[in-house]
């Protein structure tokens, strides 16, 4: 049963001007240490942190909370299976509030075109 379904777009220029300004202060403040080395290991790095923070963003509206709520964004971690398949680990508040809806599985979905990112999350008891 789907308890929370979430989706979100974001521009590549507004993650490569986040980048740019704040550094790798904006990337800790976003991102988990695992995000980062797989992000900045790759050709299209502003696209997978955008990726990345649509996905965040896609799971917060899934839970039906904001990110503050949920204790920041690295509540929310993108992570791949052993087929590359991705889905999110929840910690903290975030973690709480999906025990509580008794969430069992996350399916994430990210794609890339032009000069976006977008993500859909979908969480499943």
């Amino acid at each position: 049963m789907i308890i929370g379904i979430g989706i979100d777009i974001v521009p590549l220029d507004r993650i490569r001007k986040a980048i740019e300004r704040y550094g790798d202060r904006f990337k800790n403040r976003i991102f988990t240490e695992n995000e980062q080395v797989y992000c900045s290991g790759k050709n299209t790095s502003i696209e997978s942190y955008a990726a990345r923070f649509a996905v965040k963003e896609a799971a917060f509206k899934a839970l039906g909370k904001g990110w503050d709520q949920c204790g920041g964004f690295r509540s929310v971690e993108v992570v791949a299976d052993e087929h590359s398949k991705p889905h999110v680990l929840l910690y903290g508040k975030a973690r709480e509030f999906a025990l509580n809806a008794n969430m069992k599985n996350s399916f994430v979905s990210m794609t890339h075109d032009a000069d976006i990112s977008a993500a859909i999350v979908v969480f499943e008891k």
